[in-house]
């Protein structure tokens, strides 16, 4: 999961704050115009899922203190048929926990629009690790929120550092403010990169030919040392509604899938 960012970073400038309402967790984001999908002024789904993460993540982990805890997968369906013609400049987030067994909880997390309009679902599998060390710890007090923080001042890719070197392939080099409190690379990312990648495969040129609005990734090992690279390894479906299979490793350890991620798009225009 994502830890509340200390220094500036990607996640940090997604404008996203989270609160506790009993037994549902409350995340509001205040969206920035880099964060939404080309072609519209709707949320990348990387961007949900990196605000499903947050949320749903610090709702398990408050769970799990003082040991850790870690995402095992994240699935998100954009719901609204309408989504790419849609404005979106706020978005509340609502997480409840579906299962909870000793060592892992299965959650739910809605998108909506402040209207109350669901536009996204969002389900995880979180898990505790056996660690005596607070995932709090590297926190001294609390954040500042969205409304103090400054937001992305660019298109989120280009924030990041993702580049896409060759079709159907993205990647990033590891910096300090993208790496989490385990020091490895943080989950949002890697939904961007099979994002980047994934269009890329699909021939997305100067002009955005489809929106994402699937988007599935199993965690399965920590990109440490990086860069870390995304490669679209099977393209499914019909032109118009494609599916993109990406494999995402650490190019330090080339041999270790550290996620598998399935991306489903559908042609705009």
């Amino acid at each position: 999961m994502e830890a509340p960012a200390r220094e500036s970073s990607v996640i940090a400038e997604l404008g996203f704050d989270i609160e506790q309402e009993g037994e549902e967790w409350t995340g509001r984001a205040q969206v920035p115009p880099g964060a939404w999908a080309p072609g519209t002024a709707f949320p990348r789904a990387s961007v949900l899922v990196t605000y499903a993460d947050i949320v749903a993540g610090a709702q398990y982990r408050a769970l799990t203190v003082p040991n850790m805890s870690v995402t095992v997968d994240l699935a998100l369906d954009v719901t609204a048929p309408d989504a790419p013609a849609l404005e979106v400049e706020g978005l509340i987030l609502t997480s409840r926990i579906l299962r909870r067994g000793k060592r892992t909880a299965v959650t739910e997390t809605l998108c909506r629009l402040p209207d109350g309009r669901v536009v996204a679902v969002c389900t995880g599998s979180f898990a505790m690790i056996s660690s005596t060390t607070n995932a709090l710890q590297h926190l001294s007090g609390p954040a500042p929120s969205r409304h103090e923080r400054p937001l992305l001042p660019g298109p989120v890719m280009d924030r990041a550092g993702i580049g896409v070197p060759g079709r159907g392939t993205a990647e990033l080099a590891l910096r300090p403010g993208l790496t989490n409190s385990t020091s490895s690379m943080m989950g949002g990312l890697t939904g961007m990169l099979g994002e980047a990648a994934a269009l890329s495969a699909l021939g997305a040129g100067p002009e955005p030919a489809y929106f994402v609005d699937r988007l599935l990734v199993r965690y399965l090992a920590p990109v440490r040392t990086g860069p870390a690279r995304a490669e679209a390894v099977s393209t499914a479906g019909s032109p118009a509604r494609p599916v993109v299979r990406v494999a995402l490793r650490d190019t330090a350890r080339p041999q270790e899938l550290a996620a598998d991620i399935t991306v489903g798009a559908v042609a705009l225009g």
